[in-house]
């Protein structure tokens, strides 16, 4: 993936859901103040409630932008709901697109992991164009300008992982390409052609607003179903929201005891995902969990 200089095209797609106008007009306001060009379908916006638009529409759109042969990036306006619905059209697609930038989160872990698994794509999980526009720390602004324009030329540290089981404990170095994201978009792809398959590969797992049990459910899914039989490691990123009706929250319980469940090392602490920090990570990429000191570890991705 080439860095990104002045002048260069972004094309802004909305494989899910919408986002209100001026959300919309923010962003684009966002990527001319960085001196890129934002492209869009000028019909990409037509809302279907809970979907930007109809699946073959959402679907052409997103091909043409990742097939296209003059831009350097494809930024997903938002997540929300309505990747699953392209994976037919996915299927169908047989030629590996042009290498570049395909960034977003959430929904969007669909995608990534849908063009890793047909393509060995490598993929950005970081902050939808909307949020980067209004609500981005500065932290994330300088990550994810320097991934743009000065792209991946060493791995990425990420500090302070700790480790959340016994195994992990002990464990002092564990590598293997990346792949995962929000936990509920990928359990919604079991039974299909693209289910999730952890095979000697470390997962990144978040997840925004569901419950202590909710949680339990997704994670006993996919292990039930195998999808995290032989992984290397899991690693968990921000788990916000969840609250119970009373005010309690069950989300760390649930996922503790997945942690002390798994037959494998289980990490915590990636800044990534719904919290207020979204760092980026390369899903699709080499990573690596690595014992530093005092129970620290870092994680290096890229």
């Amino acid at each position: 993936m080439r860095p990104l200089e002045k002048g260069d095209i972004v094309d802004v797609v909305a494989p899910s859901s919408d986002c209100s106008k001026d959300e919309f007009l923010e962003a684009l306001a966002y990527l001319e103040a960085l001196g890129l060009v934002p492209r869009y379908d000028i019909d990409f916006r037509k809302s279907k409630k809970y979907i930007a638009n109809e699946d073959d529409f959402r679907a052409s759109d997103l091909r043409r932008a990742l097939y296209a042969n003059d831009s350097k990036a494809v930024w997903c306006l938002r997540g929300g709901y309505g990747a699953l619905r392209l994976l037919p059209y996915i299927e169908k697609w047989k030629k590996t697109f042009p290498q570049k930038l395909f960034i977003g989160l959430s929904d969007i872990s669909i995608l990534h992991y849908c063009f890793y698994k047909k393509f060995g794509s490598v993929g950005v999980h970081g902050p939808l164009l909307y949020r980067m526009a209004k609500d981005a720390s500065s932290k994330e602004i300088k990550e994810m300008k320097s991934l743009l324009f000065k792209g991946i030329t060493a791995p990425v540290e990420h500090r302070g992982i700790k480790p959340f089981n016994s195994i992990a404990e002990h464990t002092k170095l564990v590598s293997g390409t990346l792949v995962g994201g929000n936990l509920c978009s990928l359990a919604s792809m079991g039974g299909t052609s693209f289910t999730f398959d952890a095979k000697s590969k470390i997962v990144f797992l978040e997840e925004v607003g569901e419950r202590g049990y909710q949680i339990d459910r997704l994670l006993t899914q996919l292990r039930l179903a195998s999808s995290l039989e032989k992984a290397k490691a899991i690693v968990f990123g921000d788990f916000t929201g969840g609250d119970e009706r009373d005010g309690k929250n069950y989300v760390s319980y649930a996922l503790k005891k997945f942690a002390n469940e798994v037959n494998l090392p289980v990490f915590k602490g990636l800044r990534s995902g719904h919290g207020k920090i979204q760092l980026p990570i390369l899903l699709g990429a080499k990573a690596r969990i690595e014992f530093r000191k005092n129970r620290d570890f870092n994680f290096y991705n890229g």
